[in-house]
């Protein structure tokens, strides 16, 4: 789940809302947008940079910095900054303010605004970012024979093992996506291995399915944060929720301390299941890691911790389409120990750029963290290894794929 921040001046009239012109730089771009001289893009995410945090949001935000060739109407729940944008006209959704407390409600009321939309701006193409997005832009392409693209990155939500909701729901939600996939022209994903999932569980011929990762940033130029007085540092990011396995990461601490004593861990992500977060302090409290374990929130600065650790450790088990910490951790140099779901989405190259192990093993865990420990050679090469293997990740490069696959798609015929 996303970590979400309300803009805070949402009117109590829920409705449809167009950003008028910025008298900015940006204007030139939006002059060029309303000409009408190229094909119109309607690109519709509920997730975006920055009022969302996670890979989404991210993804929706650069693509939309980088739009050069095409023009675009993005449909999104908050109130963009226009000034990061180019050649993009932007509309915000927003719920009357009593449904946004009802999630089934506030979902209809996005996808039935965002199908006006679709009527009212008549598209070329039309795409959309996971099943929201999907929601709005897949059937409205159908019924007006518009071309379709759509974004999925995270398929394991729709894996039978990975129990979220009730039975009922889950297989709707299943049966929903399938629908909507199929019923795409072509589908960007994120890695290999989530290209195999989307054909293998909504029956996609692979042929409709592209890989395009997305970018990494280069770190910016930021000092390290203030050092705490541990021999060995760690650092772990991710939401406070069960699927990150970040039970498994303070089991390893409490095993690595046997070793190395003077051990800290830093947690660092937003609180979003508080009930598992209490039962991740309790841990901490019952191993007697109170003074090892520092629960740090949800910290915008990420960078600078990431600068100053020595290992970068992943406990997660939820097999997500791409990793965008641990690339960022490799982007600093920094060695990542993590489990084998990041070797197959292409993020963790073991023996290179880290150490995998099998998921949801403390002592594996625990062992890597310690071998890297112990060797600060072997930290350095393979922190190297890393800083070198993410810049194959560029934002330019997945941007400018994803624009000449809609270029593509706005040159043939919907249907």
């Amino acid at each position: 789940m996303s970590d979400q921040r309300d803009s805070g001046t949402g009117s109590l009239l829920g409705d449809v809302r167009h950003n008028p012109p910025a008298a900015d730089p940006i204007q030139g771009d939006q002059e060029q947008v309303e000409s009408g001289d190229r094909p119109l893009v309607l690109f519709v995410s509920r997730e975006l940079l920055p009022f969302t945090f996670g890979g989404l949001a991210k993804l929706a935000a650069e693509y939309l910095r980088h739009a050069r060739d095409l023009r675009y109407v993005a449909m999104t729940w908050w109130h963009p900054d226009r000034k990061n944008c180019r050649s993009v006209s932007f509309e915000q959704v927003r719920p009357l303010r009593w449904l946004e407390r009802y999630r089934v409600l506030r979902g209809l009321w996005f996808i039935f605004a965002g199908w006006a939309g679709v009527l009212r701006h008549r598209p070329t193409v039309v795409s959309g970012i996971a099943l929201n997005g999907l929601c709005v832009a897949v059937p409205a392409g159908l019924v007006l024979r518009l071309p379709r693209l759509s974004i999925v990155y995270d398929v394991d939500f729709f894996r039978k093992e990975f129990r979220l909701g009730n039975p009922v729901s889950r297989a709707f939600r299943r049966a929903l996506m399938g629908f909507l996939l199929r019923h795409s022209n072509l589908i960007m994903c994120g890695s290999e291995k989530s290209k195999q999932d989307i054909a293998r569980l909504f029956g996609v011929p692979r042929s409709n399915i592209l890989v395009n990762p997305p970018g990494v940033e280069q770190p910016p130029d930021v000092a390290p944060a203030p050092r705490p007085s541990a021999e060995l540092v760690l650092v772990s990011v991710g939401s406070l929720v069960p699927k990150e396995g970040f039970e498994y990461v303070i089991r390893a601490v409490a095993r690595v301390r046997e070793v190395i004593p003077s051990t800290k861990l830093m947690l660092m992500g937003k609180e979003v299941d508080q009930e598992y977060t209490r039962r991740l302090r309790d841990l901490t409290s019952q191993l007697d890691l109170e003074e090892s374990v520092e629960f740090l929130g949800r910290v915008d600065d990420v960078w600078s911790y990431l600068k100053m650790c020595d290992v970068f450790v992943v406990g997660s088990y939820y097999q997500k389409g791409f990793s965008m910490p641990v690339c960022e951790a490799s982007a600093c140099g920094r060695p990542v120990v993590g489990t084998e779901y990041l070797v197959s989405v292409g993020v963790l190259v073991p023996g290179e750029t880290g150490l995998a192990v099998p998921d949801q093993d403390a002592d594996g865990l625990a062992n890597a963290i310690v071998t890297l420990a112990r060797d600060p050679e072997l930290r350095s090469r393979m922190g190297e290894n890393g800083r070198q293997y993410v810049r194959r990740f560029d934002w330019n490069v997945s941007a400018r794929t994803f624009e000449a696959h809609l270029s593509q798609l706005a040159s043939r015929s919907g249907g």
